[in-house]
């Protein structure tokens, strides 16, 4: 069971959950419920409601690690640039070394080599809101369908939603209507790396 919306959903009907009752606990719609279960990306706050619901940790909900809301990890993610700057050149070449950036999100990453970029622009709107951070793992597969980081080969970085990869092409979608597909050769592309979790303004802190 590889994804969190695969997670949510059978741990809600294991303790024979409704949508309806999910939605109460984490305060949103039920059509964000079905949502998230069907793979779509969720914020820090829904998700920890969604943990005490589920009587499960953030490590599990977000990487299928243990089971209990008691053993809960977070570490610092950096934010180490935007969605459209990016982190530069140097910081990928450093391996992504924990703790740089001026600012950082707490989350369950233990182990991993996690990073954050705060959304510039409202192509993503209102699924991702400028202000906000995107938390990013490296380590993790792209999935069609998925929000995506894309860094491209001139060092232009954008957060996208992942159409298709064939043809030797990606195709990138944005959420908010008024942006129109963007198609580039894969050789264009540096890195494409998945969203796992957004942040509101009000979660990024300093150091």
């Amino acid at each position: 069971m590889n994804k969190m919306g695969d997670r949510i959903k059978m741990r809600r009907e294991e303790l024979k959950l409704s949508k309806t009752e999910l939605a109460q606990a984490a305060e949103c719609s039920i059509t964000m419920v079905s949502k998230w279960e069907k793979g779509m990306t969720m914020g820090i706050e829904f998700a920890a409601r969604l943990c005490e619901k589920l009587d499960v940790s953030l490590n599990w909900l977000y990487y299928g690690i243990g089971d209990s809301s008691s053993n809960c990890v977070t570490t610092k993610i950096p934010i180490v640039g935007n969605t459209q700057a990016g982190p530069d050149k140097e910081w990928f070449n450093l391996d992504y070394p924990s703790g740089f950036g001026d600012s950082y999100i707490d989350f369950p990453a233990e182990g991993r080599n996690v990073y954050a970029l705060k959304v510039v622009g409202d192509s993503m709107s209102p699924r991702i809101l400028e202000g906000e951070a995107v938390i990013v793992d490296p380590e993790s597969e792209p999935a069609t369908g998925e929000e995506v980081i894309v860094r491209l080969q001139d060092g232009d970085v954008m957060v996208k939603t992942l159409a298709a990869m064939r043809d030797g092409q990606i195709f990138l979608d944005s959420f908010n209507n008024g942006y129109s597909r963007m198609t580039f050769p894969l050789s264009d592309v540096a890195t494409i790396h998945p969203v796992i979790g957004v942040a509101r303004s009000s979660k990024i802190k300093t150091i």
